[in-house]
């Protein structure tokens, strides 16, 4: 006998989740790229929801880890630009005598 999976009205929380989405990015692009996250990540882990549960408060809380997760992605990306900056400004030009001898 197969056991089906809970319906999800994924449809009915679109409105919650963008003005969360919206609260957490403060820009209306950024928080419609963020909602689409979130609910690829909610379909990929429908199994992990619990029958019965709140599905409102599992999309919010997808759509605050996956905030989340952007704004560390943002900040070690930042971090690794500025380090590399800082590599660049402190190397030396390589002396180019080679190509004036040729």
């Amino acid at each position: 006998m197969k056991r089906s999976m809970p319906r999800f009205d994924i449809v009915g929380q679109l409105g919650s989740l963008r003005r969360y989405a919206q609260s957490l990015t403060r820009d209306s692009t950024e928080a419609e790229d963020l909602v689409h996250d979130a609910l690829v990540r909610a379909y990929e882990r429908r199994g992990t929801f619990r029958a019965g549960g709140n599905l409102r408060a599992w999309l919010l809380s997808i759509v605050h880890n996956a905030f989340i997760d952007r704004l560390r992605s943002r900040r070690s990306e930042a971090a690794r630009l500025e380090q590399a900056g800082q590599l660049a400004d402190s190397s030396t030009q390589a002396p180019q005598e080679h190509s004036v001898r040729l």
